[in-house]
């Protein structure tokens, strides 16, 4: 409850913990008594209890890549890698594919613990993370920038597309291996902003920041497998066995069975 008796009122907000809400969670319901205007957001932040060890697809393809940057070219060279030198350059490269043509799309680039990003507004080594695309000979990104705009935290890096052209698109984002140790290296995830459904994102992994040490390769990732009926829109598909994690109020092989929460 807030009162408000001027334009010049700080907002009022509160927040309720998940667990404190009925199950299942009812509607929310907003009052005003008096005269002007009001104004009222809501929001949820979701913090999973566990991190994914497979891709997600829906409408969006993620593939993600970790290599040391080459001092003499200043591109990424070698093969994938899960182990890094401390103080080393490297290179996260992200590659997003759609079979259709998007507008407003973002890509979200979780950092891991011990890398830390690279502005290319500040630092001249991150360069442009992106490679400017012809089309019959003419330049088109003056009406419709073909490169994402980017947004560099400490945290984490957004890139965001105006127009993300139908098939595959790659971004990256250099940084250097500031803090040894291991770390989680959390899933990359891009979404159509207008429509949030449509999305992808990485399998979680972790990575080791290490002194004194050479870089090491990761492991070849597992065949994808497709599940059965595509999950029937009713839950996840865990590529890596072919199985579907169906929501809470589906069951069966492709989740096409209603089983009400009890």
């Amino acid at each position: 409850e807030a009162t408000f008796n001027s334009s010049k009122s700080m907002p009022a907000s509160s927040s309720t913990p998940w667990e404190s809400l009925p199950s299942p969670p009812g509607s929310l319901d907003f009052r005003a008594v008096g005269r002007g205007e009001a104004s009222i957001a809501a929001m949820l932040t979701f913090e999973p209890a566990k991190l994914l060890d497979f891709p997600t697809y829906r409408g969006i393809w993620v593939e993600t890549s970790l290599q040391m940057v080459d001092p003499l070219t200043g591109s990424p060279a070698g093969p994938a890698l899960q182990s890094v030198p401390l103080g080393s350059i490297v290179s996260l490269t992200v590659q997003v594919t759609s079979p259709d043509a998007l507008s407003s799309v973002a890509v979200e680039v979780l950092m891991p613990g011990g890398l830390e990003p690279l502005d290319p507004n500040v630092s001249p080594v991150a360069g442009n993370a992106c490679a400017m695309r012809g089309i019959g000979g003419y330049w088109w990104w003056w009406w419709w920038p073909p490169c994402p705009s980017q947004e560099t935290r400490p945290s984490v890096v957004t890139f965001k597309y105006n127009y993300l052209t139908a098939g595959t698109s790659s971004v990256q984002v250099l940084a250097v291996a500031a803090t040894p140790g291991d770390f989680v290296r959390p899933p990359i995830k891009a979404f159509a902003e207008q429509q949030p459904e449509v999305m992808g994102m990485t399998a979680a992994n972790r990575i080791s920041v290490c002194v004194d040490c050479e870089p090491v390769a990761a492991d070849s990732p597992p065949q994808l497998l497709t599940c059965p009926n595509n999950c029937s829109g009713r839950g996840s598909c865990n590529v890596n066995t072919g199985t579907c994690i169906c929501g809470t109020d589906f069951g069966g092989n492709d989740c096409s069975i209603d089983s009400p929460a009890k």
